[in-house]
């Protein structure tokens, strides 16, 4: 059974890009977001040479615009931790 998957188109932005009081899209070479059940899914890649990135998160919430995701990532010593993001609704 095939599952259909939920494309959504995210422009990313960080705080590196606020300019004159406007966020600008990441200069990014390849960004692609999709939900897929609880999962937020996340690809990219930085240049046409570089290495494609992706991570999953699972998505705690979507409320008032928006949504926190949590995942388990783990630090160079071994030990584990909890990191959250957030994706906030922009026009």
């Amino acid at each position: 059974m095939q599952r259909k998957l939920n494309h959504v188109l995210i422009k990313r932005i960080s705080n590196d890009n606020y300019e004159d009081g406007e966020w600008k899209a990441d200069p990014g070479y390849l960004s692609t977001y999709f939900v897929d059940g609880p999962l937020l899914c996340t690809i990219w890649q930085d240049s046409a040479d570089s290495e494609i990135l992706g991570e999953n998160w699972e998505i705690v919430s979507i409320k008032n615009g928006v949504m926190k995701a949590t995942a388990l990532r783990v630090r160079a010593d071994g030990s584990t931790y909890t990191a959250t993001f957030e994706l906030t609704k922009v026009n």
